[in-house]
This record gives C-alpha cells, structure tokens and sequence, in this order.
C-alpha cells in the first residue's frame, strides 16, 4: 500500500444511521484500503458481506435511536418506561379502577340484619347484561331503621389464596387476572389486615404495608413490605388471602335507579334468609371507572401532579390535585379574588377572621352535575393535602352548549353513513371533557379542521352553525350540542 494514500479520502461519517448512506460511505472507503478491490458489482462477495455489515449497522443504529428515545419522558412510546420514569418522579400509573356508588337497602323486616362486605349486587343493562357492584363494608341494618345507605364499587368478586411458595425473591405475588380494581384489593396475612401504601418497597418505616406492581405485561403483583418476614409468626407456614373485584372499567358506569339484584345470600340476626324481602335503590349514576391509564395522559398529569408536590397551594394546585380523582375529568378552581360573572378582579369586602375559600367547580367524567358520592371523594383526597385553615367549596360547572351544524361535500354521497359517524366521533372527542379547557375560545378552524380530516371521502366542509370563533363565558365549560350534518 502506497504510504503516500491519502488517509483522509472516503472517510466514513458516522452520523451515518441508514443501510443504503452506510454502505455508500463503506464503497467509498476501499480505495484509500487497497487497490486490489476494484469489483463493486453486487455479485462481489465482498459487496454482498459489506452489504451484510450495511443493513446491520442500520439496525444497530435504529436500537440506539430507540433505546435513546426511552430514556426522555417526552419521547418515550413504550408503557413500561413511561411508567419507570413517571415512578421516579412520584407519580404511579394507575390500572383499572372501579366505578363507585352508594346504594340504599330498604326492607321491613322484623330483625336486625348484617349486611357484609363484598356482598355482590347487581343491575341489568340496556343490553340485558349484568353489571355487578360489591359493598365494601360491614354494615348493621337495625331493626329500628328503615333504610340504610352503603358505598358500593363496581366489580365480580375473586377470591385467591397463597403460602409462602407463592411469593417470589423480591416479596411479589403474582394475581390471576389483569383487570382488578385497583381500588378494590384487601390483603389478609394470618388473618391481620395489611394497609395499601403508594410502594411498600420504599416505605419509610416498618409495617404490615402492600403495594400494586406491574410487570411489562402488566400483570398485576402485591409487592409486601421487604422485611414482612418479621412481621408474621411463622413465614414459611404463612396463610395469604386477597380479596379485589374484576373492574369492567369505564363499561362499569351505570346510571341511577339500576341495581336491583342482591346476587349472594343475606341473612338477619337470627340466621334467617331475608334476600328476597330486601329492595335496592341507587338515586345518583355512579363516579370514576377507569381503563388502565394511557400514556399520553399519563406523561402530561404525571408532570403536572409532579410540580404541586403533592401539596394544595396555588388555584392550579386544586386544579391539577382534584383531577387526580377518579370521576373527575376537568375542574377549575377560583378564590374571593375573581367575580365569578366575569373573571374580573372581586371588590368584595373580605374580613381578616374569615377562613380563606377555595371554590372548586368540577366536571365529572360522564358531564352533568357532581354526585354527593364525588364530592365526598374529593374533599377527603384534599384534606391532607391542602392548608388547614383553607375551605373547599364543591361546586356544579356551568355547561356553556354549542351546536354544530354543516354541510358536507363527499366523494359518494349516496353513501354517508360511515363518513357521518366519523364526524361525530371526531366532534365527540374534539370536545372530551379531559381536553377542553374552561372558558377560552373554540376556533372556527379548528372545527372546519376536524370536520375535513375525519374521514377520506370528505372534500369540503362548510360550517352554518357557529359561524365565527365561539367565546366561552367565564368559568363556564364548553359542551357539545347538537350535530345537524347536510350531505352535498
């Protein structure tokens, strides 16, 4: 080889990522190598082993792109780092949830009667299928009463039993099934109740805590407190009892006045069956329900929940921490400082003795009004988080309708089923109650957008109704109307 080669001709650039640019700058290398390589046909073997080095470099290089990419929160698309990284930060995932209601057990019967926890309850649909709910506490009905009202969560009732080869090196123990109610699992350890913390791994001290854990699969675990060995008399004869409901999710939402069936036996004092004699009552639509949570979500509340520090300060605390409610898909919070007609700044007359008051105004996740059961919930979840001396007020949101009319101009328009519930289901998400935002504006471009981009046969759209930019009055929740659509 020549010494005077020009070392620096063909060199390979390794910003390089593509197979076709890697085996360009690897050709290109040869003759600054040797001069005896002057084939560069594609039947060379060394074409085709450098071709070989080519399409594997290229997938090299796409594995560190995509290992790189996980590691930042924003980038992230798999579940299981999204969910590593939001843990670090002291936000958890959640799975499926239970929807939640109170029901009230009415009877004349002539005794006492124990009304247990996990006693199954169920409704018929609109479709005919059963929705089960579970009380979630004891409860005595005294003959003296004439109803009593117990908080019910959404779910079929399992049970699973466990010894001490069920649980793996890291205090884990795997459950059946992936749809549990996060809400709903009760841990018994020889016959001692154990208490739910956030991560029983990192608890800051000693005790009978559990946690829920996911895997990749997201399989669902309880995650014991790593020295629960200490905690019981005899670890390797361990009896392990977990009770939890099977979640339907956001498909486990009923209305009002649906339960009806009381679906396990119910005894009074004496041991007499009295299931047939009882009626059920559910005067509110149940609150929360959840699917497992996405990742999309997930990265913008986990940030956000992440800056409150988990803390009620500021009106976007209240915000922010009220959202983190199951039932709840939107709120806005506002104090004595803002009229709440116009946004503007309050002259009222404020004495120095009055308690500082925080109105909280809530969207619940099926709309509407809040159920006694969601405010109930949300000032619990608030009160360890929020300043002593600091009132929460419930508020109902004010909805501000908007209906939408059009005419739309398709390819076939003998045929606009599909393209109609395309539109709708466009509209329908455009105006999720997790998305909009109190007040603001809803751009006329915005709707044409959505309306065009909803389905492929849609060539034009031309909006009657509203017919300019929509100002949503202050503190007041834009709501979809009617959908009126004119096929052209």
């Amino acid at each position: 080889m020549p010494e005077d080669r020009d070392r620096d001709a063909g060199i390979i650039s390794y910003t390089t990522r593509d197979a076709e640019s890697i085996r360009k700058d690897l050709i290109e290398r040869i003759p600054v190598l040797t001069d005896d390589w002057t084939d560069f046909h594609a039947s060379d073997l060394g074409i085709t082993l450098l071709e070989l080095m080519s399409y594997l470099g290229d997938v090299l290089a796409y594995s560190q792109d995509r290992h790189a990419q996980e590691t930042y929160l924003i980038d992230a698309t798999e579940r299981k780092n999204v969910r590593a990284q939001l843990r670090a930060k002291g936000y958890r995932m959640h799975g499926y949830m239970s929807s939640r209601l109170k029901v009230r057990f009415r009877t004349e019967h002539e005794n006492d009667i124990r009304i247990p926890k996990y006693l199954q309850l169920s409704t018929e649909t609109d479709e005919g299928e059963s929705v089960y709910f579970a009380t979630i506490e004891d409860m005595n009905f005294l003959q003296s009463e004439t109803y009593v009202d117990v908080e019910c969560l959404q779910g079929e009732v399992e049970e699973e039993e466990f010894g001490y080869g069920d649980i793996d090196e890291q205090g884990r123990i795997e459950l059946a099934h992936n749809n549990i109610g996060e809400n709903t699992i009760n841990l018994v350890i020889d016959g001692q109740e154990w208490e739910k913390v956030d991560d029983a791994m990192l608890h800051p001290y000693p005790g009978e805590f559990y946690s829920i854990e996911y895997d990749t699969d997201d399989n669902v675990y309880i995650a014991l407190y790593p020295g629960w060995t200490n905690l019981v008399s005899d670890y390797r004869e361990v009896d392990i009892e977990i009770e939890y409901l099977l979640s339907a999710g956001l498909d486990g939402r009923i209305g009002s006045d649906k339960i009806i069936n009381v679906e396990d036996d119910l005894y009074d004092a004496d041991g007499e069956e009295i299931s047939g004699t009882m009626i059920l009552e559910n005067f509110e639509e149940s609150s929360g329900g959840q699917d497992r949570e996405d990742i999309e979500h997930a990265k913008k509340h986990g940030i956000e929940l992440a800056k409150t520090m988990w803390t009620a300060v500021t009106l976007e605390d209240y915000e922010v921490l009220s959202r983190e409610v199951q039932g709840v898909s939107n709120s806005l919070a506002l104090d004595w400082s803002f009229d709440d007609e116009e946004g503007t700044p309050s002259e009222k007359d404020i004495s120095p003795d009055e308690p500082y008051q925080v109105d909280l105004y809530l969207v619940p996740d099926e709309g509407g009004t809040v159920t006694e059961i969601l405010e109930e919930t949300v000032l619990e979840y608030l009160k360890p988080r929020k300043v002593l001396t600091t009132e929460v007020n419930i508020k109902d949101t004010t909805y501000f309708t908007i209906d939408i009319e059009m005419e739309v101009h398709l390819t076939d328009p003998d045929d606009p089923v599909s393209a109609e519930h395309a539109i709708e289901e466009a509209l329908e998400e455009y105006f999720d109650y997790k998305e909009r935002e109190y007040s603001g504006v809803i751009r006329y471009v915005d709707l044409i957008r959505e309306i065009e981009q909803a389905h492929r046969e849609v060539i034009r759209a031309d909006l009657i109704a509203p017919s300019s930019n929509v100002d949503v009055p202050f503190s007041q929740f834009p709501l979809l109307g009617d959908i009126t659509i004119t096929v052209l």
